[in-house]
């Protein structure tokens, strides 16, 4: 089992992987990133590692943690899923099919003041993709490495484009509004899957951290 190696919060293109040995909900991910002072890899850090040689037979988060409204709703001031609360910045009120997109280690979250819900906060820039996919399948990707568009049909593996992507998708993300984290996997046959709505509270998986040497 490979073991963590330390490494501050230093922001490269391709900065080497690892997985933890450890595996948990995406609250736990967090938290111990925190706690030993690491860096969740984004999705599109993980893809590029998945694409050039990381192999595991292990489905794992990425500090990519996105945000969304049902399909075809607008964003008004908050979004719940589940414990998770997200207060929409204001410029983005309105917006439809759009997926809000933070990076760790840029936002937090925290109890609110009951401990009854979890606050999602930006605490640096973030982005956004427009014309989110919703529906499993084929997408070209937009920011952040995230399925955007529309489907690109059923096509034989010698057919898909390189740097497409299948969407992974669960019922929550489809029927409703979400919170959550890019999961990947790193086995050969899915390591072009994008599981970008997967419930953070229920699902165990290894998480990765981008480490520079």
């Amino acid at each position: 089992m490979m073991m963590p190696r330390l490494m501050g919060r230093q922001q490269e293109t391709h900065p080497q992987i690892s997985l933890s040995p450890l595996r948990g909900p995406f609250i736990q991910a967090f938290r111990t990133a925190r706690e030993d002072n690491l860096t969740l890899a984004s999705n599109a850090q993980a893809d590029w590692a998945l694409m050039h040689g990381l192999s595991a037979n292990e489905t794992f988060w990425t500090g990519t943690m996105i945000v969304h409204e049902k399909r075809g709703v607008a964003f008004s001031e908050v979004v719940r899923s589940g414990r998770f609360l997200f207060e929409v910045p204001r410029r983005y009120r309105g917006w439809r099919n759009t997926a809000l997109v933070m990076q760790d280690p840029h936002y937090d979250i925290d109890d609110d003041m009951l401990q009854t819900s979890l606050l999602i906060t930006p605490t640096g820039r973030f982005s956004n993709v427009r014309n989110l996919a919703f529906d499993d399948g084929f997408y070209n990707v937009g920011t952040a490495g995230i399925p955007r568009g529309h489907m690109l049909g059923a096509l034989e593996s010698d057919q898909v484009p390189e740097g497409a992507r299948y969407l992974k998708s669960v019922l929550e993300s489809r029927e409703g509004a979400f919170i959550g984290a890019i999961l990947r996997n790193a086995s050969p046959e899915h390591r072009r899957k994008v599981m970008h709505s997967m419930p953070l509270s229920i699902h165990k998986f290894a998480f990765i951290d981008a480490r520079a040497d």
